[in-house]
């Protein structure tokens, strides 16, 4: 075993049921535990949304923020796509939040071990969370939390904001 196998190895945790949320031909990963609802975009309202959410679903007696990421670096966007049709809730038990999806599904297998980010890779606001290899193809993984800071660093970088 070279040392990087080594290195690999050590860092490896188990991972437990993940999700997939297609966006834009983008796969981002979630756990399965903080995945509580698929609703249908026609459930958005976009009144009285507060940027960055580009609206409201109502959902367990409460309004729950939506949000929407496009393109290939998954801008956090306030236009709410025609293709999009599927709305997914989480909450890790501290934050709750919604964002519209392409398509959403199960892994089949889910994969054996989660890595760490590389050092480089590794911001507080970043949405990934950490990296699994499945199928041959290295993956990111999300939760609500990273969403939450994602989503809420675009209020930084909104014009007139420096």
């Amino acid at each position: 075993m070279n040392k990087m196998e080594k290195a690999v190895e050590t860092v490896a945790h188990k991972v437990s049921a993940l999700v997939v949320a297609q966006i834009d031909g983008q796969r981002l990963l979630l756990p399965q535990r903080e995945v509580v609802s698929l609703e249908s975009v026609m459930d958005i309202r976009q009144e009285g949304a507060r940027f960055p959410a580009a609206g409201l679903i109502p959902w367990a007696g409460q309004e729950w923020p939506v949000y929407c990421l496009q393109g290939d670096l998954l801008a956090v966007t306030l236009d709410l796509p025609p293709q999009r049709r599927i709305c997914v809730l989480l909450h890790d038990g501290y934050y709750g939040l919604a964002m519209v999806c392409d398509q959403v599904e199960m892994l089949v297998r889910p994969p054996r071990a989660r890595y760490p980010l590389p050092p480089c890779m590794a911001k507080s606001d970043s949405l990934i969370e950490w990296l699994v290899v499945h199928e041959e193809t290295v993956s990111c993984v999300t939760t609500a939390a990273r969403l939450v800071a994602y989503c809420q660093r675009a209020i930084n970088q909104e014009p007139g904001n420096g």
